[in-house]
């Protein structure tokens, strides 16, 4: 489960911003959010990014592209006997000591009852400072597992015991080097929540052929994917998978309809674009809350109806649906969704760019009102969004006062 995922001085961002998970005291929703056995602290199980085109909503998700490739690209090089090189760090550019400045990245997550923060620094594509904490159950403060500055590593307690080595190739993350190298229960855990983060980009020309055959074979996610298409009044009874080497992905699917009795097969790639996108999309949503993963999901409103995207964010909000925890954080445009039967404040959040041409991101619960209130739930959020008032302007106030 995500907590908090901060970074700085990357892409349109210069300043340090924050995706917090973690609720606010209100009562809204409150039956849907997730909760920690260890001090009821409340977590959000969806966030959403609105904001203008060019705002930063892309490049707040491709922050955290960034970290989970850059420790998970060496140990799946490794595996597959390729030379390891690490993925490029893209810094602020707009200022004049870009080159001085790191770009930093830290995210606090759950696994079970243990709280981990994983914080990587990079400069010039150089690691200048990682470390991996541990915080347990009972304890009351963090335990150290390791402290990486430049090329020298402090180990905790726990590494010493194992006799790690490091002596490490010190282009890669430490934690990716532990992994390829050893087999620590502690670091094995910290790694696992990397690796079951699903990252979407919907608004790729490829993804809706990007299909993901082991979970069109499995049949309890294909039993829950035909009964929630039917749901969405999609009238597709079944389907079937030809196996065709030349195909990218290696697969063919066909739909089957049935029309007054009797049965009939298109290929997918004759659906509509909006069925195709769910083919591709809703079995990785499926098997994220089935398995309690976080998936990040860029312009998840692209080519959907705005009815079938609010029906898989009901999919995250409903706890017999969502048992095992799982979160969503996507982009959107669509406002029909911006409201209070929707979403919590502090779930609602903008992305835009300041006068330094930086990006920043706050939620709908920060905003004040010219009262100093909070944004109250009686209000209109899309209306007032459309109108210019959070900031985030989608520019359609300037456009009703152009004068020709």
């Amino acid at each position: 489960m995500l907590c908090q995922f901060t970074f700085k001085n990357y892409g349109s961002y210069k300043d340090e911003t924050t995706i917090e998970m973690q609720a606010e005291n209100i009562k809204e929703f409150e039956d849907t959010l997730l909760k920690s056995s260890k001090d009821e602290k409340k977590y959000l199980p969806l966030s959403v990014i609105y904001g203008p085109n060019g705002g930063g909503k892309s490049n707040a998700l491709e922050a955290l592209v960034c970290l989970i490739g850059n420790v998970l690209a060496p140990i799946a090089l490794v595996k597959d006997g390729r030379k390891v090189e690490s993925i490029p760090v893209s810094p602020y550019k707009f200022t004049e000591d870009k080159l001085q400045n790191t770009t930093d990245f830290e995210i606090f997550y759950r696994i079970d009852k243990n709280e981990y923060r994983y914080n990587i620094s990079y400069l010039k594509g150089k690691i200048m400072y990682e470390s991996l904490y541990i915080l347990t159950e009972n304890a009351r403060k963090p335990t150290k597992i390791f402290i990486r500055r430049e090329n020298e590593i402090e180990l905790g307690e726990e590494l010493q015991k194992e006799k790690v080595n490091t002596n490490n190739n010190l282009n890669i993350p430490f934690i990716s080097f532990l992994v390829i190298s050893y087999n620590i229960e502690t670091i094995n855990k910290a790694i696992n929540f990397f690796t079951n983060i699903s990252l979407i980009n919907c608004s790729s020309e490829e993804f809706e052929t990007q299909f993901m055959p082991l979970m069109f074979e499995n049949d309890d996610v294909k039993k829950i994917f035909i009964k929630l298409l039917n749901i969405m009044d999609i009238d597709i009874s079944d389907y079937r998978i030809e196996e065709l080497p030349d195909v990218k992905d290696g697969i063919k699917i066909f739909t089957k309809h049935i029309i007054n009795g009797k049965e009939y097969e298109l290929n997918l790639l004759e659906e509509s674009s909006g069925t195709q996108k769910l083919f591709a999309l809703l079995p990785r949503i499926i098997f994220a809350l089935r398995n309690g993963n976080l998936t990040a999901v860029d312009e998840m409103d692209a080519k959907l109806h705005p009815k079938l995207l609010r029906f898989i964010i009901e999919l995250y909000k409903d706890k017999e649906i969502n048992e095992k925890g799982a979160q969503i954080i996507f982009t959107s445009h669509d406002l029909t969704t911006m409201t209070k039967d929707v979403f919590r404040r502090d779930e609602i959040l903008f992305a835009c760019k300041n006068i330094e041409n930086s990006s920043e991101i706050y939620s709908l619960y920060e905003i004040r009102d010219t009262n100093g209130e909070h944004i109250k739930t009686t209000t209109a959020y899309n209306k007032q969004y459309m109108e210019g008032r959070y900031g985030a302007d989608p520019y359609l106030q300037k456009i009703l006062e152009w004068e020709v």
